[in-house]
């Protein structure tokens, strides 16, 4: 006969280093010119399946914000908003980790994932993952102010190429 509910157990010993957050964290969705005043935000998306990563200290060069000590899980999505009421009431029940002090330029700018690290005395920043998005064409247009945001087509595919970016549901 055939046994039924058996058990199976698998160990498995990875020797590899960490998973680094280059090609993992993606800047994946912007909402730089919203319909609702002050309700932009920055999402951020992990792509490593099971593999968490501590922002405690990294930053949004862009917007001035500092991550106070976020996690971001696999496969796991973390937004950063310009106001949190704002934010709450144009979309509500999605979770926001922080505000940004700074503004999303509706004309177009560079925003930059940046991870600390310390050399010497002093902190330098590794940049992760940067976008330049623009409000000209070839962007998408409806994006600037229209009600979408900039969303990624697929992660892992170059997040800096326009050809990449879409302001339909994705």
């Amino acid at each position: 006969g055939k046994a039924f509910g058996s058990t199976l157990a698998v160990t498995v010993n990875y020797s590899g280093g960490p998973i680094q957050p280059e090609g993992q964290l993606v800047i994946n969705e912007i909402m730089y010119n919203p319909l609702s005043t002050d309700s932009s935000f920055i999402e951020i998306y992990n792509r490593a399946p099971n593999y968490a990563f501590h922002l405690s200290g990294w930053r949004l060069n862009g917007v001035d914000y500092t991550f106070p000590g976020a996690i971001i899980g696999g496969g796991q999505y973390v937004v950063v908003v310009k106001n949190g009421g704002a934010f709450a009431a144009a979309f509500p029940g999605v979770p926001f980790v922080g505000q940004f002090d700074g503004n999303l330029d509706n004309g177009g700018e560079t925003i930059t994932l940046e991870r600390p690290a310390l050399v010497g005395t002093n902190i330098v920043y590794t940049a992760i993952d940067k976008v330049r998005y623009d409000d000209d064409l070839p962007w998408p247009g409806d994006a600037d102010g229209r009600g979408p945001s900039l969303q990624l087509i697929d992660s892992s595919q170059d997040n800096s190429r326009v050809s990449n970016w879409t302001d339909q549901q994705v």
